[in-house]
């Protein structure tokens, strides 16, 4: 679902851009990301001191890969503007096991970015560019919370729910490219994705939320570094 929005959005876009006779460039790319989700992390923590069982937190939201796909359009010499999209998912887990049997719960999040992007490009050698950007827009959540109890083969017990957020991000980051054939360029980049905390609520019922044990909001909060390395193809039209 969040690939189809993404080619649908970037797709239109190019199209616009084509129709005014621009060059177009396309830059996909692939890094690691941190996200910070505190909030969720004292979540995990609750429930685990509430157990009547040894329950540990095992997994509390680790860095993980993350996805981007931006299109960019050349304004004047050095200065281009574009759609940026990207996706990101992590998760935490409170886990417990013996010879009985085991009891697992899991705080699953994905997201996806989608966004206007401007750039600075200023060549700093032979082939080699720097890049000052700031992307910025909506980020849409899916949070799945799961819960799987089991004990050796008799019995077996799970409950999942479907939840969301919404909520505004910005990203400043610096890209070094390095320019490989004619129109087509590596680059790294590293930056900083700045993250209001939103709410989570049901995915069926908007009215519901998900609350910590002393009725405060849950929340998701993606802030965190961002590095990684890209690759870009040029289009003249």
């Amino acid at each position: 679902m969040w690939i189809k929005k993404i080619s649908v959005l970037l797709f239109g876009c190019l199209c616009f851009f084509s129709a005014k006779g621009q060059e177009i460039t396309v830059r996909p790319g692939i890094g690691g990301g941190m996200y910070a989700m505190s909030d969720l992390k004292d979540l995990l923590r609750e429930s685990a001191g509430e157990a009547s069982f040894d329950l540990k937190s095992t997994d509390e939201f680790p860095p993980y890969l993350f996805y981007q796909l931006d299109v960019l359009c050349r304004i004047f010499r050095g200065f281009s503007a574009g759609l940026t999209s990207s996706f990101q998912s992590t998760g935490g887990r409170n886990h417990y096991a013996d010879y009985s049997g085991s009891y697992r719960e899991d705080l699953l999040l994905s997201g996806i970015n989608m966004g206007g992007i401007v750039s600075w490009r200023h060549p700093v050698g032979t082939r080699f560019y720097i890049m000052l950007e700031v992307a910025s827009g909506i980020k849409f959540s899916q949070v799945d919370l799961e819960h799987n109890f089991v004990i050796t083969d008799e019995y077996q017990e799970a409950e999942a729910y479907e939840m969301k957020s919404s909520s505004f991000w910005i990203s400043p980051q610096v890209r070094l490219e390095r320019n490989i054939w004619k129109m087509v360029s590596v680059s790294a980049f590293a930056g900083y994705e700045i993250n209001p905390s939103s709410k989570i609520r049901m995915k069926d019922n908007e009215d519901l939320f998900l609350f910590h044990r002393d009725g405060a909001y849950a929340k998701t909060d993606w802030s965190g570094l961002r590095a990684g390395l890209g690759f870009s193809c040029a289009f003249g039209f």
